[in-house]
């Protein structure tokens, strides 16, 4: 319903800072999400080229305007931005609490990757250069880096790739689960955390679900098709 996610967004835009971390991931994660709403809305409008100025309220609306591309082109690239920003920030908060299944297991970390994959490669298809570099240069302030693989749409792929086989690593009690336990301690009674029991099982639960296998086998599909990955690229076979 475009009045919920008007309702969202607008929820999103004048709540107050929360210093909890995980309610800031959940935040992140919604925007996304909404986002992503509002794109594929952009994406199926009809498009006319008359020229109009339109807020970004009246498109949540639905109204009947005639909107220009140019405008529904800018309004693309803000979406665009603002996810790749929230969700590098999820990223970062992930990286800072590490893998302890209460807020961060590695099913979450592949699916935050999965989600940049997309965003990043919906950057890449922009066919404005100009524009283009000016959003790179805006990301990689927003981002505090100059790192280029984090608007990398195949960096991002194989991260979640990386992830999606480290959690199956967890439930199937291989190396993962090792080095998991290994930093576990009984004196701080690690073993007997209800919190930590209850991510896995909730893990264990998404993965058991039909999406799973679904997302697992997309994300395979373009990590095998990509040349950086793999040896061929590199060297010449002698047959």
């Amino acid at each position: 319903d475009c009045n919920l996610i008007k309702s969202i967004y607008e929820f999103l835009n004048n709540s107050p800072t929360v210093s909890h971390r995980y309610i800031r991931l959940l935040e992140h994660k919604l925007r996304v999400k909404v986002n992503k709403e509002i794109l594929n809305f952009i994406k199926d409008k009809t498009l006319c080229l008359a020229l109009k100025e339109v807020t970004l309220k009246q498109i949540l609306e639905m109204s009947n305007e005639v909107w220009s591309i140019d405008f529904l082109n800018a309004v693309k690239k803000f979406l665009i931005i603002d996810s790749i920003g929230a969700l590098n920030g999820s990223t970062k908060i992930h990286d800072l609490l590490g893998i302890n299944y209460i807020t961060t297991g590695y099913l979450t970390k592949a699916k935050e990757h999965y989600r940049l994959y997309y965003w990043t490669n919906e950057l890449k298809k922009l066919t404005n250069q100009e524009g283009k570099k000016e959003m790179h240069q805006l990301l990689y302030e927003i981002m505090n880096t100059k790192k280029l693989r984090f608007l990398d749409p195949d960096y991002h792929i194989a991260r979640a790739k990386f992830y999606n086989d480290k959690a199956l690593e967890i439930h199937n009690q291989d190396t993962a689960y090792k080095d998991f336990l290994s930093k576990k301690y009984y004196l701080d009674d690690d073993f007997n955390d209800n919190i930590v029991h209850f991510g896995f099982a909730l893990e264990r639960s998404q993965i058991r679900k039909k999406g799973f296998s679904e997302v697992k086998g997309n994300i395979e599909a373009k990590y095998n098709v990509l040349d950086i990955f793999r040896r061929e690229s590199y060297c010449k076979v002698n047959e």
